[in-house]
Formats: structure tokens, C-alpha cells, sequence
């Protein structure tokens, strides 16, 4: 049975035992392209941004998207600029914007090669406050992260990213963390690294997010 296998079963005795709104499945993007020249990543981010029910499967949404059936948004953006470090640290931001300080089209190619999932698998569509957020990825770390961590299990990554979701799930693996020189905290639980990260989405700059995601990947050699 193929990780993507795995995960579409897990998923069925998710639904099984919790009720959702709708689900939103995410996983490996693409499992022929998953780590190809980088290390095997999940971007373990906070919930899916859709409201319709044919909208709820994340991974073919970013098939479409590296394909350029869809908008190329700045979360995914960032994340491709991230996974291109990821791919050769030694690469400026030069190499991943064009003339007018946008992330090249080109870099969509590089949603095949890593996996996303999300903490709550409840649409997020139309939760803008940061405390109903929080409050929600609480409530969904609470409910079912045993399922999550099953789900980061199969994927089985070296490196779990986590976008504004690293402090949800300290307390879910009874570890201590440690802080990087970057400043960044980490910690190690399961056989990977789950490594504190801005989420792609907040409100900073392209240059920005790219300088302080090669500073702290530079304390890694994975």
C-alpha cells in the first residue's frame, strides 16, 4: 500500500469517528515527486481557506496550481521560495523573484516535491479573528492530533515546518524544545525535526520571510 494509500485510509476512520463541516484532505502533493533533490518536508500548517465541498481536496488543488490551472498565491509562493532553499541553501533571493519583486512562476514546480497538512481539517474559510483561530486549532489539537501525528507518520519526513503552528503541538510530545542561534526553537520527537516557522501567509515581506527561513535552515545540515 502506497503512502498516498495509507493516508486516503487513515482519512476514512478520521471521518468515522469525528464529524466535519467538510473535510479538507491534504497529504503528499504529489508522491512520485515528494523529496525529489530536497529533503522530505510536511509544512504543517493551520487549516484550509475554501467553503465548498468540490474545493476540499488540498493536494489536487496544488496539482492544479503547479500546473498553472490556478492562482499561484503568496502562502504557496513563500512555500516553493522556502523549499528552493531547501533544495540549495545557497540560493539568494534573486534567484527566486523577478523584476518587480514577485516569486517567478517557474517556482510552482516545486508544490510536487513537498507534502502539506493541516492541524484542523475543517474548511477555514471565513475565520479572519486570531483568538476564534487559535481557538479553533486548539479545540482540533485536542480532539484528534492523534490522528495529524498518524498522518505526519506515513509521510514520514525528516523535517516537519511548523507555519505558526509549533506551539499547538509542543505539549502533544512531552519533549523540551531547544532555540536555534537563528533564534528559531525546535524539537525532536518521532524521528524528525519539527522546527518553529513563520506561517507563509503573515503579513511580511517576500525578502523578509526568505532571509529569516535561510538563516535558521542554514543551522540544519539534513
Amino acid at each position: 500500500m502506497s503512502k498516498v494509500e495509507q493516508i486516503e485510509k487513515l482519512f476514512k476512520d478520521w471521518k468515522t469517528e469525528h464529524e466535519f463541516d467538510i473535510f479538507c484532505k491534504d497529504g503528499i502533493v504529489d508522491e512520485k515527486e515528494f523529496g525529489k533533490n530536497l529533503p522530505e518536508i510536511v509544512f504543517l500548517l493551520k487549516d484550509a481557506n475554501i467553503e465548498k465541498e468540490d474545493e476540499s481536496d488540498v493536494c489536487k488543488n496544488l496539482l492544479d496550481t503547479a500546473n498553472g490551472k490556478s492562482n499561484f498565491g503568496k502562502m504557496w509562493k513563500v512555500l516553493c521560495m522556502w523549499a528552493k532553499i531547501t533544495e540549495n541553501p545557497n540560493t539568494r533571493f534573486s534567484d527566486c523573484c523577478d523584476d518587480k519583486f514577485d516569486i517567478k512562476d517557474s517556482l510552482r514546480e516545486y508544490l510536487k516535491r513537498f507534502s502539506v497538512v493541516n492541524l484542523s481539517k475543517e474548511h477555514g474559510k471565513g475565520v479572519n479573528n486570531q483568538d476564534e483561530l487559535n481557538a479553533k486549532l486548539s479545540k482540533s489539537v485536542r480532539n484528534y492530533y492523534d490522528y495529524t501525528r498518524k498522518e505526519i507518520n506515513i509521510i514520514d519526513p525528516s523535517i516537519v515546518i511548523c507555519c505558526g503552528t509549533y506551539h499547538q503541538i509542543l505539549d502533544e510530545y512531552e519533549v523540551y524544545d531547544k532555540i536555534l542561534p537563528s533564534g528559531a526553537r525546535y524539537f525532536n520527537a518521532d524521528g524528525k525535526i519539527f522546527l518553529e516557522m513563520y506561517h507563509p501567509g503573515s503579513y511580511t515581506s517576500y525578502s523578509m520571510l526568505f532571509a529569516y527561513f535561510k538563516e535558521v535552515y542554514s543551522d540544519f545540515e539534513l
